[in-house]
């Protein structure tokens, strides 16, 4: 799968190249980077980011410069490389300033929340609370379920790290819970149940916890996540 669209990708851009049309280049350059960052190869998917962004910024693109500044900034997230991160998703959020708002509503919440997660990752909870708030709000106006179910997630995370949140973590466990149910996105639903599994057990609520793990195998067992399921049922019997 990977493969193939690698080669698609790969013949668009040569394609592109020849007819020197550099704002499809970018645009080629970007989609290649996507593919090699779910093929979990990080360096190459940067290469990719970072040449369309050099040549974005050099002909004036700036959607599309913010929009690569984003991409590698929360492949780097996603590979806990958080301070490499940073100042990357800060650029895009810096370049977004006067976009359209058709390139807005799709770049910002990711750029927030990558954000979010970011400062959550560094223990800067003030940072991170704005910001995935701020995406939170934003994925409200747009009516981008998955995105608020996300926002939610990580408010959620960010209230039982920081010891002096007034924040209720169930609450917002709850709300994440039930946008995640609304996207019918079970495999997201799941993740979030094992993250919400691990507070109940660490406050002590041992039941609530085993609830939330057998609910997280069910539905990776689902989608046939089988290493995922066989996690989940091994922090069960570690518990019980």
């Amino acid at each position: 799968e990977f493969s193939e669209a690698e080669s698609h990708y790969q013949q668009s851009l040569h394609y592109f190249e020849m007819l020197e049309d550099t704002r499809r280049i970018t645009v080629m350059l970007g989609n290649l980077g996507e593919v090699y960052r779910r093929w979990n190869k990080a360096e190459i998917a940067a290469d990719c980011f970072q040449r369309a962004r050099k040549i974005s910024e050099k002909e004036g693109y700036t959607p599309q410069e913010a929009i690569s500044y984003n991409n590698e900034g929360l492949l780097w997230l996603a590979e806990n490389e958080t301070e490499r991160a940073i100042p990357l998703l800060e650029k895009a959020l810096e370049l977004s300033d006067g976009l359209a708002w058709d390139t807005l509503q799709v770049l910002l919440p990711e750029t927030y929340a990558g954000l979010a997660t970011a400062y959550l990752q560094v223990d800067n909870f003030e940072q991170a609370w704005i910001f995935a708030n701020r995406a939170l709000q934003l994925s409200l106006e747009v009516a981008r379920v998955q995105h608020i179910a996300a926002a939610y997630q990580t408010m959620a995370q960010i209230a039982i790290a920081d010891l002096d949140s007034e924040q209720s973590p169930p609450e917002l466990f709850a709300h994440s819970r039930d946008y995640w149910e609304r996207a019918q996105d079970k495999v997201s639903l799941a993740h979030m149940l094992m993250i919400e599994g691990e507070y109940w057990n660490a406050v002590g609520e041992t039941p609530k916890a085993l609830d939330c793990f057998g609910e997280a195998v069910v539905y990776y067992e689902d989608a046939m996540m089988i290493k995922k399921a066989e996690v989940a049922r091994k922090t069960i019997d570690a518990i019980r």
